[in-house]
């Protein structure tokens, strides 16, 4: 539609260019009229008519050519413009294919995710599933980000640390009243993630962070910021809707941690965590250290 306006404007003129134009034309009507009432002697007028408008229509004529040369210059531009936009629409073609297929490989990531626990009294497998069995148990995909999930938001506790092995890696004093809430999670989640989980979740946020980054750093080629915001942010929003409630509130705790420093800001300038449970029991402690709120779309 937008090309079409221009295809239709390319030979009218603009509103100055018309009262020029006009006040032009009627100096070219009046000034033979005047000379033919007032000559002297009208046999010498078809002379002075003659030689007075001559250089108006050779500047006339001069007028026409700058008419025909602003049409050819503007013809040019919309050429120019559609083969641009035909580049763009290529461009996004590409990068699309390229992301679905992303899309597609971190799913089977996902998907591939595996890990044997076995049930018994404390195992999160009995909380989650109901069943006191000591059977092994193999979890696959999202169920390892659930179950996972529920044996660290135990450890998480102040009260429960002291029970565990995950001591061995605070130094003394660590449970001395100054220290931060943070600092105590980071070192809680340290342990658990290189003991427990960086197996089966370190290529799963590594690729994910590697997916989000080529959203970011990818040239569009949209010229204007926010237009070219808004594509990236469409494009990280199909990321986001992949997301299990699960892996969310890892995404939450990895980016409080040193594994997640660096997917962090892409947490926040993108509202990665927009659909996360504001008001879950086990989070709310640390909500307030993101202080970016644009990680939960506000």
């Amino acid at each position: 539609m937008e090309n079409n306006k221009k295809k239709t404007s390319i030979f009218q003129l603009s509103k100055r260019e018309k009262i020029w134009m006009g006040s032009l034309g009627l100096i070219l009507v009046l000034v033979p009229i005047l000379f033919f009432l007032f000559a002297a002697q009208p046999s010498a007028s078809g002379d002075t008519i003659g030689g007075t408008t001559a250089p108006f229509l050779s500047f006339f004529g001069s007028i026409l050519v700058y008419m025909a040369l602003k049409a050819q210059i503007n013809a040019n531009t919309i050429i120019t413009d559609q083969f641009s936009l035909q580049q763009q629409k290529e461009n996004i073609q590409n990068f699309e294919n390229s992301f679905f297929n992303l899309i597609n490989f971190h799913l089977n990531i996902v998907n591939s995710i595996e890990k044997t626990y076995i049930r018994n009294e404390v195992s999160p497998i009995s909380k989650i599933y109901n069943s006191e069995s000591k059977t092994e148990f193999i979890a696959k995909g999202k169920q390892v980000f659930e179950i996972e999930y529920e044996q660290f938001s135990d450890l998480i506790e102040e009260s429960y640390y002291q029970k565990k092995r995950y001591l061995k890696e605070f130094e003394p004093g660590y449970f001395e009243a100054n220290e931060t809430r943070l600092s105590y999670f980071r070192k809680a989640y340290t342990a658990h993630y290189r003991e427990e989980i960086d197996n089966q979740f370190g290529n799963y946020f590594r690729n994910l962070y590697r997916l989000v980054k080529i959203i970011d750093q990818y040239d569009f080629k949209i010229k204007d910021p926010e237009q070219d915001h808004q594509k990236r942010y469409f494009y990280t929003s199909i990321v986001r809707a992949q997301f299990s409630d699960y892996e969310l509130k890892w995404l939450f705790l990895n980016g409080l941690s040193e594994f997640g420093a660096k997917f962090k800001p892409l947490l926040e300038k993108y509202s990665l965590l927009k659909n996360i449970n504001r008001h879950d029991d086990d989070l709310k402690s640390y909500f307030k250290y993101y202080e970016n709120k644009k990680v939960f779309g506000e």
